[in-house]
């Protein structure tokens, strides 16, 4: 009788243990792996719209405006702007949410007006001078990388209060073709530093950051 008792407290002690460790492993993926996984989903998403967004400067080009050179420094104040023109000009058909962060709503704007009302609505950046640049020049990137100067070469890597991911990655496309998926601060330098242009941040020359 009494090895039957042990036997019993055994089994309720190992079944209440099993339950633990499965609790534990929920409470893992609800938190650690399923938040990963949603940023992995974004930066995806994020990708193929940069892709458009890149394509639609390439085709601004042939009217010998686009990419932006030096000159737009002068003429277009951020990059927010810049991106206005190619809607306005019906050179990228998307609505002006489309540059926002990915499910942030507080930060989509409606209307030209709003785009380029001086407030965060947009995670690009882009890039100066790129007609006289080598093709693996970065050509856009989300605005949470972070750099010491508005020249690419003084990328130092992520800044973990900016959107649309802080130091968790980030996203580049190319200006021919491709780009990068970014997750390791020494990667995006190594990407950066060869490149000695110019660009434009989402908000003029300051980069903006989440409070």
């Amino acid at each position: 009788m009494r090895m039957q008792n042990i036997g019993n407290r055994f089994s309720v002690e190992t079944v209440f243990s099993i339950f633990v460790i499965a609790v534990c492993g929920i409470l893992l993926l609800v938190f650690v792996l399923v938040p990963r996984s949603k940023v992995r989903s974004q930066m995806t998403a994020v990708y193929s719209n940069g892709n458009q967004i890149r394509l639609s400067m390439l085709a601004a080009n042939d009217e010998k405006t686009f990419p932006p050179g030096r000159s737009g420094l002068i003429r277009w104040p951020d990059s927010s702007h810049f991106l206005a023109e190619l809607i306005e000009r019906n050179l990228l058909d998307v609505t002006y949410g489309f540059f926002a962060p990915p499910m942030e709503i507080k930060y989509y704007a409606k209307d030209y007006r709003q785009f380029v009302d001086g407030k965060f609505h947009n995670i690009w950046c882009v890039t100066l001078d790129l007609e006289n640049t080598k093709s693996n020049v970065p050509a856009i990137f989300t605005q949470n990388f972070s750099f010491s100067s508005n020249t690419l070469s003084s990328c130092t890597g992520f800044n973990p209060k900016a959107p649309p991911w802080g130091d968790r990655g980030g996203v580049i496309l190319l200006r021919d073709g491709g780009g990068y998926i970014v997750k390791n601060a020494d990667e995006a330098i190594a990407i950066f530093k060869t490149a000695t242009n110019m660009f434009l941040w989402p908000l003029g020359n300051r980069q903006f950051m989440a409070h």
